[in-house]
């Protein structure tokens, strides 16, 4: 009975853990100098417009880093 309680953990556990990518190394890497540059740009850009103080470029960017 135990046993069967710990396979259904770990069954558990294993549907919640995400599938592999079929991304290859080369389009992670375009991707992230895509994502990289956007980002440059959009805060090179609104330090031209806002200024020196630029709060509302951190917001977008930390919800980002989240997902």
């Amino acid at each position: 009975m135990k046993t069967q309680w710990i396979e259904r953990v770990k069954v558990g556990c294993a549907r919640l853990w995400p599938h592999p990518l079929a991304v290859g190394k080369r389009e992670m890497l375009i991707s992230s100098v895509g994502a990289g540059l956007g980002l440059m740009l959009a805060g090179w850009i609104s330090h031209f417009i806002l200024g020196e103080v630029n709060l509302w470029f951190i917001a977008p960017m930390g919800a980002s880093a989240v997902l």
